[in-house]
């Protein structure tokens, strides 16, 4: 469902997306000591980070973050970027399936990253439900070898 959020964020426009800036995907970040303290390591991964605009999209997908000790990782990681100036969205499976609710999360964190979403232009809300589908059916046919 990561990589779902990252293409439906990421790509143009034209093709569907919402069209944020250029993003980098699973990118470590050094903490500072601070942010060290707070999260018990040197550094974090982000999903998708915009490190030099201080934006980080997190994916909180139940099969990764549903335990007790990853609700506390998570927890001290959030806490960790905050403390070292980074706003941090958190999106879930449930905000990524409201279309509206997930645009509107994601044009926050467009204009965080520098490029200002200006909302849905006539025929885009489908042009966006059809790469939805075209992804989802990709996954469900090339399903991830973890």
């Amino acid at each position: 469902m990561e990589t779902e959020v990252a293409i439906a964020a990421l790509t143009s426009r034209r093709r569907g997306g919402l069209g944020l800036p250029p993003a980098r995907l699973n990118e470590p970040f050094a903490l500072g000591e601070k942010g060290q303290r707070i999260a018990h390591q040197k550094s974090v991964v982000g999903d998708i980070c915009w490190w030099d605009k201080g934006a980080v999209v997190e994916y909180d997908g139940r099969e990764s973050h549903g335990s007790r000790e990853a609700q506390i990782r998570d927890s001290r990681r959030r806490d960790a970027l905050l403390a070292e100036g980074i706003d941090v969205t958190t999106i879930t499976s449930s905000q990524f399936a409201n279309v509206c609710e997930f645009s509107t999360l994601m044009g926050e964190v467009s204009q965080k990253a520098g490029k200002v979403f200006r909302g849905w232009r006539p025929g885009q809300i489908e042009k966006h439900m059809k790469l939805r589908q075209d992804v989802r059916s990709f996954h469900r046919d090339y399903p991830s070898r973890r």
